[in-house]
């Protein structure tokens, strides 16, 4: 029986480090960020931030690749974004 247990760090930027996650969107956002991971079969430890960038602590799946959720991860923020219409 094989154990793994792989924790990884993210950070996610808003665009030039502007100050644009109200404190409304920023728990919209951790609600989805946290959902969205566990989907992927991880585990969300950690999500915080502040306006202008989000920390991740995620214990990943071990079939699941580092490129491949923060892909994933970006694909589906921008799609929730652009249908929230959360920014002007």
């Amino acid at each position: 029986m094989a154990y793994t247990q792989l924790f990884t760090h993210l950070v996610f930027g808003t665009y030039k480090r502007q100050r644009t996650l109200s404190e409304a969107n920023y728990q919209r956002m951790i609600k989805y960020f946290n959902k969205t991971i566990t989907n992927k079969g991880c585990v969300p430890y950690e999500i915080n931030g502040t306006a202008n960038h989000l920390h991740f602590l995620i214990s990943m799946h071990p079939t699941l690749g580092i490129a491949t959720l923060v892909k994933d991860l970006k694909l589906a923020t921008s799609d929730f974004i652009y249908r929230e219409k959360m920014f002007p």
